[in-house]
């Protein structure tokens, strides 16, 4: 009886003779070291590039795996040797169990591999292991296969959101959501490789997953209460960049515990169900609401502008039950109106409000059409120096710094908000969070709604808020809250 020290030998000697085992365990060779190197970084968070993540999963692992498939392969159904009888061959096997001797040295050469193969499989389920939860990273999603969604993530990044994973809202836990993302991957990657996916990328109002099961893992509708104080300042276009505040008292509410259904978050009671039928894929064109109240009578909502006949699809399939992002429908993925980013950078100091006429020169150059948004951000930046030295040398001489950091957050505003090549602009994607022009809240609060009793949606705007002072420099009621 051998050894296993001779049996390895002959292990060995066995598929050097067999080239196509040979090829495979030189590929195995190679990329094993790399593999587990490589993966131990990986993990360690010692290297942060995406690229080092395609190599490790996209280009190594397929070739350990490759490597194998030849190796077994080649040692199965290639013949070696003189007789060049596969292992497989009725010739080999009736040779080698034919004899007590030849099996016991077959069955140490068979354990041999199986050790060897146990050792290689625990290293795969580790990579694979290490590797599914790359593919759910941000950073994958976000700057590596999707190359398309980069202006989603860089949203992503600056958003309140930033912390929580795309996986966790857009495919979920669970075996069934697994696989039902991975299927849809698979289009996506096609549409990514040969270019055909949409420019923007459209908004996914029908494959969100319910807020049930996204939103509500965090928040809680039912325990939200009391009002909210929120303040927006708002800068005018003039030489002192006049500085304005509205004061709101927003009528948070709850979704129903407690006092019961009230103020915004009535929307989504736990009490009373609201259902509407939109005639758009955006869901901007809203023509009937239905609402489900507790006592299981139902009050129906129609828009007289949207006629019967004009109904793009049945109701079934263009109805909806009201949740989160029907008003949060850009939580994670924020882009901000040229006016939005200006007034924010000022308020929060990036932009110098003393600097005259900032407000004005910062909207003209961040909203002018540019070739390249290379080209946009040069300008951006040598434009408002220049434009202050012409005007105003004495402060460009004393106020330099400021205008630099004013370019240089100008540039910033830019760069988050506008993606040439995904054709996204200024307002690309609305957002339903308040009222802007007819969107959002006045959908369907615009007073046009009517019910069989002749009742309304109301557009009154003390439903969800009380305003304390609208468009007011330095009014009354926050220097009173701020102790002045």
């Amino acid at each position: 009886m051998i050894k296993f020290t001779e049996a390895a030998s002959v292990f060995l000697k066995g598929f050097r003779r067999n080239k196509v085992s040979l090829t495979g365990m030189i590929i195995i060779s190679i990329t094993f070291p790399l593999l587990i190197v490589c993966a131990l970084l990986d993990v360690l968070e010692v290297i942060h590039s995406p690229l080092f993540g395609a190599w490790i999963y996209g280009i190594l692992t397929p070739l350990f795996i490759l490597g194998h498939g030849i190796f077994f392969i080649g040692f199965f159904f290639v013949g070696s040797g003189p007789d060049k009888e596969s292992p497989c061959s009725y010739g080999y096997i009736k040779n080698h169990f034919s004899h007590v001797s030849e099996r016991t040295n077959f069955g140490k050469l068979i354990l041999l591999a199986s050790f060897l193969a146990i050792g290689n499989f625990i290293v795969l389920v580790l990579v694979g292991y290490t590797g599914h939860h790359y593919s759910e990273t941000p950073r994958f999603c976000g700057t590596l296969c999707h190359s398309s969604m980069s202006p989603e993530s860089r949203a992503h990044e600056i958003s309140p959101h930033s912390r929580v994973a795309c996986v966790d809202c857009h495919v979920g836990s669970g075996m069934k959501n697994f696989i039902s993302s991975k299927i849809a991957g698979i289009r996506q990657v096609v549409a990514v490789t040969v270019g055909s996916y949409s420019r923007p990328i459209r908004m996914p109002t029908h494959g969100l997953r319910p807020a049930k099961q996204t939103c509500e893992e965090c928040h809680r509708p039912e325990l939200f209460h009391g009002d909210k104080l929120k303040i927006i300042d708002r800068y005018e276009k003039d030489e002192k960049n006049t500085h304005l505040q509205t004061a709101l008292l927003m009528k948070v509410g709850s979704g129903g515990q407690g006092t019961g259904a009230r103020g915004i978050h009535w929307h989504v009671s736990n009490k009373d169900k609201i259902m509407y039928t939109y005639e758009d894929d955006f869901r901007e064109l809203i023509s009937e609401v239905h609402l489900f109240k507790a006592d299981g009578s139902e009050i129906i909502f129609k828009n007289p502008e949207v006629k019967a006949e004009n109904h793009s699809r049945s109701p079934e399939h263009r109805s909806k039950e009201m949740d989160c992002v029907d008003c949060h429908n850009r939580p994670a993925h924020i882009y901000l109106s040229p006016e939005e980013a200006m007034d924010q950078r000022i308020s929060n100091g990036m932009i110098s409000s003393e600097l005259p006429f900032i407000k004005k020169k910062g909207m003209e150059l961040i909203t002018a059409a540019y070739p390249s948004k290379e080209q946009a951000l040069q300008v951006i930046a040598t434009a408002l120096p220049a434009w202050y030295t012409k005007h105003y040398p004495e402060l460009a001489g004393g106020k330099g710094a400021h205008i630099i950091q004013a370019a240089a957050s100008l540039q910033e505003a830019y760069r988050e908000n506008i993606f040439p090549d995904m054709k996204i602009g200024w307002n690309t994607y609305s957002s339903n969070l308040g009222h802007h022009d007819d969107g959002g809240c006045f959908r369907c609060h615009n007073d046009t709604f009517e019910a069989a009793d002749g009742s309304s949606i109301p557009q009154d705007c003390e439903t969800c808020h009380i305003l304390l002072a609208e468009d007011e420099s330095e009014p009354e009621i926050i220097r009173t809250l701020q102790g002045e």
